[in-house]
């Protein structure tokens, strides 16, 4: 082989790899814009995502704290109705504590009515 049959071969060779370059460049450079088209859709996405799991957040603890205050009206009226039955119940004890202090006086009287009449 001579010089010039080996330069159409170096040359020829150079050009595909030039080519091969150049198509890997321009594949890089299609697969950098599609990356960039992805990473805006994702952002994009991300901040609609974001904004609903924060809207839907601020739902849910304000149900929490509807829920919670509904709770606690309810556990201050039972507290009331609680208060009042025992009102009632040391009423009922006082009345009970008299009717038997009666109860007991009226029997003394009749111990002592039946020993005058014996």
């Amino acid at each position: 082989m001579s010089e010039q049959d080996l330069e159409p071969i170096g040359v020829n060779t150079k050009i595909k790899e030039l080519e091969k370059l150049f198509n890997a460049s321009l594949q890089t450079k299609e697969n950098n814009i599609k990356t960039s088209d992805y990473l805006k859709l994702y952002e994009e996405q991300k901040i609609v995502i974001t904004d609903l799991l924060n809207t839907e957040q601020n739902k849910a603890l304000k149900d929490i704290e509807d829920m919670k205050n509904n709770i606690l009206k309810k556990i201050n009226i039972i507290s009331n109705k609680n208060e009042d039955i025992k009102k009632q119940s040391d009423i009922l004890i006082e009345e009970k504590d008299k009717n038997l202090t009666c109860i007991k006086n009226i029997e003394m009287k009749i111990e002592s009515v039946k020993k005058v009449l014996t």
